[in-house]
């Protein structure tokens, strides 16, 4: 009889760990999965106002994202690369995209001089992030804007990030 009863309880505590297990993942992976089709229409849709086709001709392809992970879905992302600066183009949301360059600083930036970058900045709506430079165009400002301006803008951030010899990530 106590045996039994051992059996019993083993019984109830696995049953209850995997029923709690599945409604857990019943309810994880809906919300992963429309939070990825979520983005996927955003994403879709800026990239239809800025015109892939021009940004294509200037040296920029759509690439698949987190193709090897086990916990993201595959994403598809406009990439390029300008004077040997990644950039990548994302959509927040449909009012906003987001583009960000990587760099990799080649010295320590003191408070002085993150503080003047960030203002020479700030017109062009770039801000200092760990990893790189994010720029954030909102819609209204983008249907206004043309690839080249779009170009001329990046070109404009990575001109004043070498000019505090901030290099590119993974510079070859």
């Amino acid at each position: 009889m106590h045996n039994n009863q051992n059996e019993f309880n083993l019984l109830v505590n696995v049953s209850t760990c995997l029923s709690i297990g599945f409604i857990l993942t019943l309810i994880v992976f809906p919300i992963a999965y429309i939070g990825w089709v979520t983005k996927k229409y955003f994403r879709q849709k800026v990239y239809k106002l800025i015109s892939i086709k021009e940004f294509k001709s200037h040296g920029f392809s759509v690439n698949k994202i987190n193709t090897d992970s086990n916990f993201y879905f595959t994403e598809e992302i406009l990439e390029g690369k300008i004077e040997g600066f990644k950039v990548f183009f994302d959509s927040l949301d449909f009012n906003l995209i987001k583009i960000f360059i990587e760099v990799e600083p080649s010295r320590a930036i003191d408070n002085i001089e993150f503080s003047e970058i960030e203002s020479k900045m700030a017109h062009l709506n770039g801000k200092l992030v760990y990893g790189g430079v994010s720029i954030h165009y909102k819609k209204e400002r983008l249907l206004k804007m043309n690839t080249r301006m779009i170009i001329n803008e990046i070109d404009d951030i990575i001109s004043l990030l070498t000019n505090h010899d901030i290099q590119p990530l993974n510079k070859a």
